[in-house]
């Protein structure tokens, strides 16, 4: 059976989420599941094989697959291996044991879907591009009942990292009328380059539909995100700041910073003489 490069770059995205892989027999789709459990991905392929596939690395049967041209899949009835072929060449692949694998039992069902936008494959890539060359590990989506913002960034305290120039990227992606914060980790933004439909639950769990190609994943949010109609996260910390700043607390702490020194420099001085 020839294997189409629709379903080898769908392989190759399920490999950055999770090496391990089963292409279950007699269907079309193929599911795959972070170590984490965090990110789970769904999509639908051409082919359907009549025997399973068991990878433990895709990535290594991705290159050798790759490396041929034109190349098709030929199954053994005992399914233990299969030969990866094209005219000239000829690869014997073993399968992988398939209870030693993290596979997904099940899709998940999200149990509310309290907030949606549009997420176009521009934005998408450039979130990606840019949280990759500003090494940003954290993604906010902000939504201030206007404008769905988005937030490439390092959350911790720039002092407290190894990480000396320090980045805050920030642009519009969309309207909305919702009011939440959306808080990712970089490293779980594992979605192909396309048009995506979003959907976020209460119960920090998203949902990516690709608008174009029938592929979706799973993300979990991190636990800081804030979802709920109130406000959000962004505004909360500004409105904690604008009232640290109204109470001249900053000024009262460098007053009493001033006083010890001059007691100081006093006993310095009495003890000379």
């Amino acid at each position: 059976m020839k294997i189409s490069k629709e379903t080898l770059d769908i392989i190759k995205n399920c490999s950055t989420i999770n090496l391990n892989l089963l292409i279950k027999k007699d269907t079309n789709r193929i599911t795959t599941i972070s170590q984490m459990k965090n990110i789970l991905m769904s999509a639908e392929i051409k082919e359907k094989f009549d025997k399973d596939l068991i990878f433990s690395d895709c990535d290594y049967f991705l290159r050798l697959t790759t490396s041929l041209s034109d190349p098709e899949i030929l199954l053994n009835e005992k399914n233990r291996f299969f030969f990866i072929k094209d005219k000239e060449t000829s690869i014997k692949f073993y399968n992988s044991v398939k209870n030693k694998l993290d596979t997904p039992r099940k899709v998940i069902e999200l149990p509310d879907k309290s907030f949606k936008f549009k997420l176009s494959k521009k934005h998408l890539d450039k979130i990606i591009l840019l949280s990759k060359k500003s090494y940003s590990p954290d993604i906010f989506f902000i939504a201030n009942g206007t404008n769905i913002k988005c937030l490439i960034t390092n959350k911790m305290d720039p002092r407290l990292t190894f990480i000396h120039n320090t980045s805050a990227i920030e642009f519009t992606i969309g309207k909305t009328k919702d009011r939440y914060t959306a808080f990712f980790k970089t490293e779980n933004f594992k979605m192909m380059s396309d048009d995506y439909d979003v959907v976020i639950s209460k119960q920090k769990v998203s949902h990516f539909i690709n608008r174009n190609k029938k592929i979706e994943y799973w993300v979990a949010l991190e636990p800081s995100s804030q979802l709920s109609d109130k406000g959000n996260l962004i505004d909360d910390i500004e409105n904690k700041m604008n009232k640290l700043h109204k109470g001249n607390l900053i000024d009262d702490i460098e007053n009493k910073i001033n006083k010890l020194y001059q007691q100081r420099e006093k006993i310095l001085n009495d003890s000379e003489i």
